[in-house]
């Protein structure tokens, strides 16, 4: 198991590396199997010898052969040094009776950590570049300059089955591959592979919406109509595909079927597309003879236009300047001989170009090399281009203002809003979160299930499925906490008192069943645009999708309207009424958090302008859309809840948007401002962050941080998260009442404003 790496280019180093196992490589791998599997390294402290002579230094290499062993507890058990003396690398060792390395431990003390975090602190502590934590069978290794989340993982007893095994373990693991650069090699490919990957499968992606639009509107619908099949048709295959992969569906259901069907094809016939038809009708209802489960949701159950198929023969002509020719079938189609038989046949006869294109989509590994959070990015970039396809001469970023949202924003803004609700202190970690209510954890879990997130513009639901992400963080550390103290057993999702103290549950709850919980309870969006709504539900399916359970119907959660406008003069169809949407949350006084990224650089008929200038004034002069949300969110947050928005960063100082400064000084307190200047490579505009939180609260003193290199930093996520900043200082809120226009001067700073008292 891998995020730190891309598991194939791991594969693929380690097959052509020079490495060769010694004799006692394997010897002492073979002892530390046997030890496994007799039981005798279930104890730490009574596996440190062994652990230090024939793993460390046998196997890996490190310079600690040893007799005996004395550990003060608090101490770093095994650390080492580069040749220039700077730490290189520190291992954490638990015994195998550690079952969850992420969970708090059952000790004594007044202060609990989990071992991931034991090892983060001695990496943070004495800067060391790698950390490595076991529990003798798992090996997990951390890289200081990535997240706390990234990490590899291996388990030892993987070398009995494949002893080709070993030569990982010691590439990855070994003091020569630390020291030498080869695991930071091995990261660098990773993500080349991960954006090659990406790109590739975007540009298939891509070119099949727009001959499945070709074909649409040839059959006789209109652009509009075309692309909305053609869209719902690719969102549909990318959940079938992702489905093979996980063994949610049969294996290669979808080639084995459908390359049968072309055995019979001939001129005007469509029986690929007619197939893919009824494999989505089954997976809607279930076919039990096919072992196809009904998944529901809403995502299947749309049927197709009569007139949204494609021919199974077409000349490529047909769709001259949007087919490319330079793919490799041969290679990167994954058919058997008897299949790429019949495919090749038909080729040769003009088999249509989007039947190639699904067909080499359907070949990507969607387990490993396309995961979920990968596909979020494809959904998020397929969407920035719908508008360009609906209107050829405007694209998308011009005209709605949709931009692609880094993921280490998503995250932070989630962080600094979600858990300082839930906190008593206004803490944004989650392990503080959790040792603040050590005592009192019952209001926690309630003040969990009751919080109420909303992203008011969700686009593909980048913000919805990163608060899912923190959410199920805090609820699976509120677990652990539960089970270190030895008072709970959670199982099959149920909590119910142990009989025995100290029992652990190792398998506390079932991880998909929870997020569907945390989606269903806590989570809600609202975009104008339905390809967008219908994006966003198929994100959040592919973190849920279950074999033998249903989809959930999220139609009550995620909505299509303009968030903007309830009046149906202006808006038409569209016209969204906030209260009756969502009348058990507005009763309750509104969503606790507000996040997202805001459509801005739109053009906006007049007709709207005048309505948003009359319900949400900003100032005199200039508008933008994102200016518009920045005041929505007085109807849409309740008091004491926070908002977290990435916006253009010239809400800060523009005399025309004096008003919406005046209305958050007196309305909210400015938590932070974050002036990151250019963060979004192919917009030319600079951004900030905000964080608010409603309510008035005086003496305030919000955080000013100033990104001047974010975007053309080597690595974006790890110069924003390790706060490389080009200034950062707390100052007093109220300094921004004095200036002309409530100005937000993010250049002003406490020396700043000691020389202005002396004047």
């Amino acid at each position: 198991m891998t995020d730190l790496f891309n598991e194939k280019t791991i594969k693929r180093i380690v097959e052509i590396s020079d490495l060769n196992i010694s004799k006692i490589q394997k010897d002492s791998a073979k002892k530390w199997i046997e030890f496994l599997e007799t039981g005798k390294l279930e104890k730490e402290k009574e596996g440190y010898l062994d652990f230090a002579n024939l793993v460390l230094k046998n196997i890996l290499g490190y310079d600690i052969g040893i007799e005996s062993l004395k550990h003060e507890e608090g101490n770093m058990e095994f650390s080492f040094k580069k040749s220039s003396g700077n730490y290189l690398v520190c291992f954490e060792a638990k015994g195998t009776k550690t079952k969850d390395l992420w969970a708090y431990q059952n000790r004594n003390s007044k202060v609990r950590e989990t071992p991931v975090n034991q090892i983060w602190d001695y990496m943070g502590r004495y800067v060391i570049p790698y950390g490595v934590l076991t529990n003798y069978k798992e090996f997990v290794l951390f890289d200081r300059e990535k997240s706390y989340n990234d990490f590899y993982k291996f388990d030892f007893l993987l070398i009995k089955e494949n002893p080709e095994k070993l030569k990982e373990f010691v590439k990855i693991f070994s003091k020569e591959s630390l020291d030498n650069g080869f695991v930071e090699k091995i990261r660098v490919e990773s993500d080349v592979e991960e954006k090659r990957l990406t790109d590739k499968f975007y540009k298939l992606f891509h070119e099949t919406r727009l001959m499945l639009l070709r074909e649409f509107m040839e059959n006789g619908r209109t652009r509009e109509e075309a692309l909305h099949y053609a869209q719902l048709f690719l969102n549909r295959l990318m959940f079938v595909f992702f489905a093979e992969d996980i063994n949610l569906i049969p294996q290669r259901i979808f080639e084995k079927n459908l390359i049968k069907s072309l055995e019979n094809c001939s001129e005007n016939s469509s029986h690929f597309s007619d197939e893919i038809s009824v494999l989505f009708e089954d997976l809607d209802k279930g076919d039990s003879e096919k072992e196809i489960q009904q998944f529901n949701g809403g995502l299947f159950h749309e049927r197709l236009s009569r007139d949204a198929y494609f021919q199974d023969l077409r000349k490529k002509d047909f769709f001259k300047e949007i087919y490319s020719e330079k793919k490799n079938l041969i290679t990167d189609l994954s058919l058997s001989e008897e299949e790429f038989k019949i495919f090749n046949r038909v080729r040769l006869n003009g088999l249509s170009p989007i039947i190639e294109n699904m067909l080499l989509m359907a070949s990507f590994d969607f387990k490993s090399d396309l995961k979920v959070n990968i596909l979020g990015h494809i959904f998020e970039q397929s969407l920035s281009d719908l508008e360009e396809l609906n209107d050829e001469n405007v694209s998308k970023r011009k005209k709605d203002g949709i931009f692609y949202t880094p993921e280490y924003i998503t995250d932070y803004i989630c962080r600094n809003t979600i858990v300082p609700y839930l906190s008593k202190s206004g803490t944004n970690s989650t392990d503080e979160l959790i040792e603040e209510y050590s005592k009192d954890l019952e209001n926690l879990e309630e003040k969990f299930k009751k919080i109420k997130i909303l992203d008011p513009a969700c686009g593909s639901g980048a913000f919805l499925i990163k608060a899912v992400d923190v959410l199920f963080e805090i609820f699976e550390k509120i677990q652990n906490l539960k089970q270190s103290w030895g008072e709970y057993e959670v199982q099959r999702g149920l909590k119910t008192k142990s009989k025995i103290k100290g029992q652990l549950t190792f398998k506390k709850f079932e991880e998909k069943d929870k997020i569907r919980e945390i989606i269903e309870n806590n989570i809600y969006g609202v975009d104008l645009n339905e390809e967008s709504i219908e994006t966003t539900k198929l994100s959040l399916f592919l973190r849920i999708a279950k074999k033998g359970k249903k989809l959930p119907d999220l139609s009550e959660h995620i909505k299509c309207g303009n968030s903007l406008i309830d009046d149906e003069n202006v808006a038409g169809k569209k016209a969204f009424k906030w209260k009756e949407e969502f009348k058990e949350i507005f009763e309750n006084g509104g969503f606790d958090v507000v996040i997202g990224n805001p459509p801005y650089g739109a053009k906006l008929d007049e007709k709207v302008v005048k309505h948003c200038n009359k319900f949400y004034e900003t100032g005199n002069g200039n508008y933008d859309t994102y200016t518009y949300f920045m005041r929505l969110i007085d109807l849409l947050v309740k008091e004491k809840g926070f908002v977290g928005y990435i916006t253009p960063n010239t809400w800060l100082n523009l005399s025309s948007y004096s008003e919406l400064r005046k209305n958050l000084l007196e309305e909210y307190s400015i938590i932070e401002v974050i002036n990151l200047l250019r963060v979004f490579e192919d917009a030319m505009v600079d951004c900030s962050i905000e964080i608010f939180k409603k309510g008035n609260q005086d003496n305030l003193k919000t955080t000013i941080e100033r990104y001047e290199q974010l975007v053309n930093a080597k690595t974006k996520l790890e110069c924003f998260k390790l706060k490389n900043y080009s200034e950062k200082y707390s100052i007093n809120s109220d300094i921004w009442n004095k200036p002309p226009n409530f100005v937000f001067n993010y250049l002003r700073n406490p020396l700043f404003e000691k020389i202005l008292k002396k004047v």
